[in-house]
């Protein structure tokens, strides 16, 4: 079930709020980019935020075609994951004391996989000691859409 869909285009995020979380927690959520290759982003942040530079916990559609996660100050993945234009069901295991996270992913019924484990927050993002917002965002006239945001 999770929350209603949101759509990120335009480099401007759209931003819903979730119950405020301090300690571990799971986040699920499923996107849609609409074009492969394209650049977009989801995240987690401490309030409502309008630049990605203000988001702790990041995956990303990458310009190269990718997905990878945010891990302080660059974006990773432990294995190159190519994207297509397909749903995507992200699951972001956080730790805020530790402000860590762990990202997966899985599509069209294939196993889940390990974009990254113990993940750092965005160095840029400061020091959360909670997170209660998440964001969606996509450039120019691309679009990405998040659908079923849950955390548990």
């Amino acid at each position: 079930m999770g929350a209603p869909c949101a759509t990120g285009s335009r480099y401007a995020f759209t931003v819903r709020s979730f119950a405020a979380q301090t300690g571990s927690f799971t986040a699920y959520f499923t996107a849609s980019p609409s074009r492969a290759p394209t650049n977009s982003v989801i995240g987690l942040s401490d309030g409502q935020k309008y630049l990605h530079d203000d988001y702790a916990a990041i995956v990303r559609f990458g310009t190269s075609g990718n997905l990878d996660a945010r891990d302080g100050d660059r974006y990773t993945s432990l294995t190159p994951i190519r994207y297509q234009i397909t749903d995507y069901h992200f699951r972001l295991v956080v730790n805020v004391p530790a402000q860590t996270y762990s990202a997966y992913v899985s599509s069209d019924g294939m196993p889940e996989i390990t974009i990254g484990t113990d993940l750092k927050f965005r160095d840029s993002a400061g020091t959360a000691d909670r997170l209660s917002h998440w964001g969606v965002e996509a450039i120019e006239s691309h679009q990405t859409r998040v659908c079923g945001f849950l955390v548990q």
